[in-house]
């Protein structure tokens, strides 16, 4: 039975299988010549890139000299299927680069190939599809032994294989579909596609606009790690905050450590949502010290007026765990204390001295300290073992872009200057330059 017959699906594991990914992406590859083109053209590209990184000198043969007419195309296939000449190329499709070396050789292990490409007898490429790239072996992207046994001599293995990104491959479709090249079947095709892949695999899409999202939390999620990744100095500064479902950049600076893009969302309309872009400075006692001494308030009332909200966010923490928070009606007047005589309370107390101390600053007007609040330092302090508290008068701001002018924005190639630019803006309370930022 031919796998690929279009009226004979594939029906023996669940739809989020990779099996049936597989088959999905080589029925596409299969009725769409466009996909075909472009899909051989990144294969190449990629190869080509990793043998001149390795010194390998390979001809690889031109687009441009081959018969597309003659094409064969298989997916969980145990054979090379009468391969009788020119090159074999292995081909690993997954969610991240791999940077790492990897031999292409004949491997003695029974092999099932998921996907096998046949073009003009001239070019073999058998493909290896794993969505998570941690579930890579090495081992998978050879050929088995026995199946070169017979034509070693005639065919030509590529030492080095061609490592394909399933976000780049969607890219390359979504390119594709907008840009009116496509017959009217192949539209149809690409857009059952796109659903499977929003259905099944939506972790794989490139994340590359907002409008692609389709107001849902989890590829918002991940297009604001993407645009992170696009502005940051390194990638690797880019990191996750589980316990509040953000990503941010660290900064590695004294007076906050972290430059965060929050989604909120409305419950009752899910279609409005927002991106915050927010500083938390001083969260720690170390950091709260260093922002008092380099910020104005003056910057803070400047950001006000270009639309930035700010908020005082003092903390109670214990070692490194934050218990509790309690905020101000008068964020100036908090500025202003912890700015000036205030500075010395920045510290370590006793958690008996603590509460007296939060009930004065209470009664100055500088924090809210009621009953609900001291119920909750009882219950976080004073009925534990815990015998110190430390003080972090910590300060937000804030800038929220709505979800129609992100979109917007993302759509016409301006939201990630867009956001940088702001990055810089609201830092520039404590220093002008953004170091952090490309």
């Amino acid at each position: 039975m031919d796998r690929l017959n279009y009226f004979l699906p594939y029906v023996f594991k669940s739809e989020y299988h990779e099996d049936n990914l597989t088959r999905a992406f080589l029925l596409v590859l299969k009725y769409s010549p466009n996909a075909m083109l472009h899909f051989f053209d990144y294969v190449m590209a990629e190869l080509q890139e990793r043998c001149t990184q390795r010194n390998i000198n390979i001809q690889i043969e031109n687009i441009n000299n081959l018969n597309f007419k003659n094409l064969e195309i298989y997916t969980q296939v145990r054979n090379f299927r009468d391969i009788s000449r020119g090159q074999l190329i292995s081909v690993l499709i997954t969610d991240m680069k791999l940077d790492r070396d990897i031999l292409i050789e004949p491997f003695d292990r029974n092999a099932i190939y998921d996907g096998l490409i046949t073009i003009n007898n001239e070019i073999t490429l058998f493909i290896e599809n794993k969505p998570n790239a941690y579930n890579v072996w090495d081992g998978q992207l050879n050929p088995a032994l026995k199946d070169l046994e017979e034509v070693k001599d005639i065919v030509q293995l590529i030492p080095v294989p061609s490592i394909l990104k399933w976000s780049t491959i969607i890219h390359i479709f979504n390119r594709l579909y907008n840009a009116d090249v496509l017959s009217h079947q192949e539209v149809l095709l690409f857009r059952d596609f796109f659903d499977h892949i929003d259905m099944f695999f939506p972790q794989l899409n490139p994340f590359d606009n907002l409008s692609l999202c389709k107001n849902n939390f989890g590829l918002i999620l991940r297009r604001t790690k993407n645009i992170l990744e696009n502005i940051a100095n390194d990638s690797f500064q880019v990191l996750y905050m589980t316990n509040y479902e953000y990503y941010y950049i660290e900064t590695k600076l004294a007076e906050v450590s972290q430059a965060t893009l929050r989604i909120q969302f409305d419950n009752e309309h899910p279609s409005e949502w927002r991106i915050d872009i927010v500083y938390y400075f001083g969260e720690t006692m170390p950091q709260a010290r260093k922002f008092y001494v380099s910020a104005k308030f003056s910057a803070l009332t400047d950001l006000q007026k270009k639309g930035w909200k700010i908020q005082s966010n003092l903390n109670l923490s214990y070692i490194k765990s934050k218990l509790m928070w309690i905020r101000s009606e008068n964020d100036e007047k908090y500025f202003k204390y912890w700015n000036g005589i205030g500075k010395d309370n920045i510290c370590q107390f006793e958690k008996s001295q603590m509460s007296g101390l939060l009930k004065d600053l209470n009664k100055k007007g500088i924090i809210v300290f009621d009953k609900e609040k001291r119920d909750e330092f009882q219950v976080n302090f004073t009925n534990t073992q815990r015998p110190t508290v430390n003080i972090n008068p910590a300060f937000s701001i804030s800038f929220s872009i709505s979800s129609n002018d992100a979109t917007e924005k993302d759509r016409n190639g301006k939201l990630i200057p867009f956001i940088k630019e702001k990055m810089i803006e609201g830092l520039s309370i404590i220093r002008t330059d953004c170091p952090f930022l490309k």
